[in-house]
């Protein structure tokens, strides 16, 4: 595999990590009224912005 097909890889798992996390805030901001369910909502938005992070941290590994 070459240097220019790793950089591709490394930035779509970027930006993957990044719609995680997009996708969490959007659940914990928008999704979130009183009760049960809020909490429930908010806890996936949160597990789901942790690996978001994670997948971020990953696809930036040093060489």
């Amino acid at each position: 595999m070459s240097d220019a097909d790793d950089g591709r890889k490394q930035i779509l798992t970027a930006l993957r990590g990044i719609a995680i996390i997009l996708f969490s805030l959007h659940l914990s901001l928008f999704y979130v009224h009183e009760g049960e369910t809020a909490a429930a909502v908010y806890r996936i938005g949160l597990g789901l912005g942790g690996v978001g992070l994670v997948v971020v941290l990953l696809s930036v590994r040093r060489p």
